[in-house]
């Protein structure tokens, strides 16, 4: 009988070994029947093993059954030595614990260093797993639940192998557990596996800093614990380098790279302890400032990013010199979702971008009104073109000497249903960061040389319409081209055109700047520097220009004659015109002082409100039948 049971608990064994390749649950069921048994006859120490073999047959016409013990022995020793797990069994009334010879083998230690209970085993564990290792055994013991665990364990190298420990119980009648096993595998190569797949996906493959999914999820964490404590405070910090695309452009994505991972670098040496950096995408890098404790820590943070940003960045022996904007928000209890905050982040961040390089900006609500104000309008902007809402005003031009109307500035207005009439200096903004000016500077241009012709048709003749170009337009747009089409399309002679950029577009790339404006030059129309004397170029540059006129800016005329400073500025650009051959026109004139001045400087032309505001299309043509009239 015994006999027979010994070969019972053999066959379970066999198959738990081999159901563990195709389910792992499944063997744990039968691991603790098996196990124990198999394991006596694999060290000898049964009695069972001792008796002399009694054989057991079935009757004449049956062939015999049952394995020789020796011999099954053998079989139990082959399969728990060819295992890849190791094997532990637990006797839970005097707490001892038989360990396989693979357990050794797996954990990399001496025969007998496990110790024969959990406690011996649990003072090799990493300090981290081993309440969790208690508090598993705890609830199969007690509950009755799956005992599978994870826990690292100190070789005799002194380094951590992942370990996935399984098991199960055995019960009294009673329900006592009596007696427990189990397998213990080596899982290591799998947690490494894992590890480096969590960190790939949580980090920037370029700079190896934590991504925008890392940010995201440490930003949920931290607004969770200020939601917790009303009086934590912390700040998130986005920066946006200056330009970087130039960079990218000019000297390739090789260097554009390196210089991001030079500058992940130097950012985290700018790191309190607790600070978390994160490369959001592109050019641009969050940083969440934890536990502000004194209103100065986001300000000196973002001081010190300064200061290590003001140092050359040298890159294959080139000093390459970088600026960044940075917006700053602080949590508060609008603050419900990372959303809210991330928005509210961006928010200053394009505030900060727009007011120029290098500037640094700390959210206030006023901006999220405005930033309300300006998505309404980018959103009513994008359908003004084919609702009608925009239309065009023409600005009077006067000859200063012989007070004659010698050309218009076509001017663009909005009237939104809703929002009434939006200034140009609040859309026109939204319009270039958008890339929506590109489709409105065309209609303009096409606009305004469909009315110039139209007056032409109607006598008005040897006048000049004069439009404006914006900077994304001489950047993105092939404007030679676009006017010659629009030239064409309309029938206006070149000559009674005149294209107008500003001094700061003009310098933005001086080379290209040249090779359009020659373009456009050879069409036969004329060019105009707008807004003079904002840009700070330098009379080389102008020389190289092939343009045909200066307009001072309103901001020099408007003060005359009570500013020597803005005087002294508006007679050199005029000097400096008459010297260059170029004519020169005065914006803003609102008085008879300020002609007085100009004439007296030999200003050629003027426009302003002393003459006239801009006109709508009805009373530009009055306005030039009157001048008709009055010749």
């Amino acid at each position: 009988m015994l006999q027979y049971i010994a070969v019972l608990f053999f066959y379970a064994l066999l198959s738990f070994y081999i159901i563990q390749n195709l389910n792992p649950h499944y063997s744990i069921l039968l691991l603790p029947l098996a196990f124990f048994t198999g394991l006596r006859f694999y060290r000898g120490d049964s009695a069972t093993a001792a008796e002399p073999e009694e054989k057991i047959t079935e009757p004449s016409d049956q062939k015999q059954v049952l394995l020789d013990p020796v011999e099954m022995q053998e079989r139990l020793k082959l399969v728990i030595d060819g295992t890849n797990d190791g094997i532990w069994d637990w006797e839970v009334r005097n707490n001892k614990v038989l360990w396989s010879d693979r357990v050794y083998q797996l954990v990399g230690l001496d025969k007998g260093s496990l110790g024969e209970n959990f406690e011996s085993a649990k003072d090799l564990m990493h300090p981290e797993d081993k309440s969790s290792f208690d508090k598993a055994l705890r609830n199969h013991l007690v509950y009755n639940s799956p005992f599978t665990v994870e826990v690292r364990i100190r070789s005799r190298d002194l380094s951590y192998r992942y370990f996935l420990v399984r098991g199960k119980a055995q019960r009294s009648k009673q329900g006592k557990p009596i007696r427990m096993a189990g397998s213990i595998s080596d899982i290591t190569e799998r947690k490494l596996a894992e590890t480096r797949l969590r960190h790939n996906a949580y980090h920037d493959h370029l700079t190896d800093l934590p991504n925008r999914s890392f940010f995201m999820d440490e930003l949920t964490k931290v607004l969770f614990k200020a939601h917790e404590n009303p009086d934590y405070i912390f700040g998130v910090l986005l920066m946006d380098l200056d330009k970087f695309k130039l960079i990218n452009d000019n000297l390739g994505h090789v260097i554009g790279d390196k210089l991001l991972f030079e500058m992940g670098q130097r950012l985290e040496s700018c790191l309190r302890t607790n600070d978390i950096l994160a490369r959001i995408g592109g050019d641009e890098f969050g940083i969440i400032i934890n536990n502000i404790r004194q209103a100065g820590d986001a300000t000196h943070l973002s001081a010190r990013i300064k200061s290590e940003m003001s140092k050359p960045f040298v890159v294959n022996n080139k000093e390459i010199f970088l600026s960044s904007c940075m917006g700053i928000v602080f949590n508060n209890e609008s603050h419900n979702s990372i959303e809210s905050m991330v928005q509210d982040a961006n928010t200053v961040l394009a505030q900060a971008k727009r007011k120029g390089q290098g500037c640094i900006e700390v959210f206030s609500q006023s901006m999220r009104e405005r930033e309300l104000v300006t998505y309404k309008i980018e959103s009513g902007l994008r359908q003004a073109l084919d609702r009608g809402e925009l239309f065009l005003v023409y600005q009077p031009i006067f000859n200063l000497k012989t007070r004659k109307l010698e050309a218009f500035e076509a001017l663009v207005r909005w009237h939104n249903p809703e929002l009434g009439f939006i200034r140009p200096t609040e859309f026109i903004p939204v319009a270039e960061e958008s890339g929506l000016i590109l489709s409105i500077g065309e209609w303009i241009l096409r606009t305004a040389c469909a009315q110039m012709k139209s007056w032409e048709e109607m006598g008005f003749t040897d006048l000049v319409i004069s439009v404006n170009v914006a900077a994304p337009q001489f950047t993105h747009q092939d404007v030679p081209n676009l006017t010659k089409r629009v030239l064409r399309d309309t029938g206006l002679d070149p000559k009674n055109l005149k294209l107008e950029i500003t001094e700061s577009v003009a310098m933005k790339d001086v080379s290209k700047t040249i090779e359009t404006l020659e373009h456009l030059n050879q069409m036969g129309l004329g060019i105009s520097i707008d807004d003079f004397g904002t840009g700070y170029s330098s009379l080389s540059y102008l020389k190289q220009y092939p343009i045909h006129t200066l307009k001072i800016d309103r901001s020099f005329v408007m003060d005359i004659p009570h500013d020597p400073d803005n005087m002294s500025i508006t007679s050199t650009i005029i000097a400096m015109a008459k010297n260059l051959n170029l004519s020169i026109i005065a914006e803003g004139v609102e008085n008879e002082d300020q002609i007085a001045f100009l004439e007296e400087h030999d200003c050629d032309q003027v426009q302003g409100f002393y003459f006239s505001k801009p006109l709508n299309t009805e009373d530009t043509l009055a306005l030039l039948q009157e001048e008709f009239f009055r010749e």
